[in-house]
């Protein structure tokens, strides 16, 4: 990349850099539903319940959404059905998600309406 061009858009990286700090997400949510999930998750989850094994990045986002909503790992796996036993275990529980994620990819909890 030219100095130019990365000079010109210095400016734009900044300007999404401050937005991306600003940015909080909620943790009061009482009650999560799934029926307010964004359409890939709830389908990662309907998969998840009906017993289907999931690919790792199928798990991963479905564990990155549950903990951007705070759950607990125990927590994920009774909403997911997700079994430890069976399959891949669960590596990474959801606290060390949240860790392991960067803020802008962590799901927006405030999309989920609380019931």
């Amino acid at each position: 990349m030219s100095d130019d061009l990365a000079d010109e858009l210095e400016a734009e990286i900044g300007d999404l850099r401050d937005l991306l700090a600003d940015r909080s997400v909620r943790s009061d949510i009482e009650v999560v539903d799934p029926d307010y999930f964004p359409p890939c998750i709830a389908r990662l989850l309907e998969r998840a319940r009906a017993g289907e094994e999931l690919d790792p990045h199928g798990r991963f986002s479905l564990l990155a959404f549950l903990a951007g909503l705070n759950l607990e790992a125990d927590e994920a796996v009774a909403l997911s059905g997700l079994d430890p036993a069976r399959g891949r275990p669960l590596r990474l529980p959801p606290r060390r998600v949240r860790r392991a994620v960067p803020a802008a990819v962590v799901p927006d909890a405030r999309r989920v309406r609380p019931v």
